[in-house]
C-alpha cells in the first residue's frame, strides 16, 4: 500500500506520522460494517448523505485533535474521494484549520474488479 510506504519512510525520518483510514471509521460506525446500497454512489439518499457527513466529521475531528494535542506532525488521509470538487474542499477546510495540505491521487483507469 502506498500510504504505508510513505508512513514507514516518515516514521524512520523521525517524523511523528498516523494514517486515518476512512474505511476504519466507517466499519467502526456502521453495524457489522455494513453500509447502505447507495452510499458509495454520487445519487446517495440524504440518510446515507449524513451517514458519510457525519463519519467524514470524525475522522477529520480525529486528525486535528492528533495534530493539536498530540504533537503529531503528519496526518494521512486515507480516503476516497472520486470528485476533484471534492478534494478541493477537504483540502480548504484542512487549510482553515491551519494544516497544509498535499494531496496524493491514484487514477484507476482498467474497470476490471480486483
Amino acid at each position: 500500500m502506498y500510504t504505508l510506504s510513505q508512513l514507514l519512510t516518515l516514521s524512520r525520518l523521525g517524523v511523528k506520522t498516523r494514517i486515518f483510514h476512512l474505511g476504519d471509521y466507517r466499519r467502526a460506525t456502521v453495524e457489522k460494517g455494513i453500509v447502505p446500497e447507495d452510499y458509495f454512489l454520487p445519487t446517495a439518499t440524504p440518510s446515507s448523505i449524513m451517514l458519510r457527513q457525519k463519519i467524514m466529521k470524525k475522522c477529520r475531528e480525529d486528525i486535528y485533535g492528533w495534530l493539536d494535542h498530540d504533537n503529531g506532525q503528519v496526518a494521512i488521509y486515507d480516503a476516497v474521494n472520486p470528485q476533484a470538487h471534492g478534494r478541493r474542499a477537504l483540502a480548504k477546510e484542512f487549510v482553515k484549520h491551519d494544516v497544509q495540505v498535499g494531496i496524493d491521487s491514484v487514477l484507476y483507469t482498467n474497470n476490471r474488479r480486483f
